[in-house]
């Protein structure tokens, strides 16, 4: 097989998906080694940013980190903005009930606030497109 269709295989990949691992690469190309490679070319292109550690995405916008805290969903002012009851811009706002350190993180040259709720509490979400994806947003109850 020629490297080219890797290539073509990535390319769609990555357009498909909000966020991903190099390990997902790998699985393409079937060499380590290669889809590092072939990471480090895209990245410099700006054709793939990256996220955190061993995580990519395609988009320049830290809202999709919230795929990457599951299980996790966007609220308080990041929500309103995102059913457009609020419209001032706000930084990126994740709840999540897993064990991650509080507080701002910058990701994609973003402030994004991280917020732990114990897990009883973590109820109240729907599915909002945002760009060709279905992410978690709190609902209009919970904000």
């Amino acid at each position: 097989m020629r490297k080219d269709k890797h290539i073509a295989k990535i390319r769609d990949f990555i357009k498909r998906t909000p966020i991903f691992s190099s390990k997902d690469i790998e699985r393409i190309t079937k060499n380590k080694n290669y889809a590092h490679l072939i990471l480090n070319k895209l990245t410099n292109r700006w054709e793939v940013f990256r996220f955190i550690k061993g995580f990519c995405t395609s988009f320049n916008d830290p809202t999709f980190s919230v795929f990457w805290f599951k299980p996790s969903y966007i609220g308080l002012y990041d929500a309103l903005s995102l059913r457009n009851l609020w419209e001032q811009e706000t930084n990126t706002i994740i709840i999540t009930n897993k064990r991650v350190r509080s507080g701002i993180r910058k990701i994609l040259d973003s402030n994004v606030i991280i917020k732990r709720i114990k897990p009883k509490y973590f109820f109240g979400l729907d599915y909002v497109k945002y760009d060709n994806f279905y992410i978690p947003v709190s609902d209009t109850e919970k904000i």
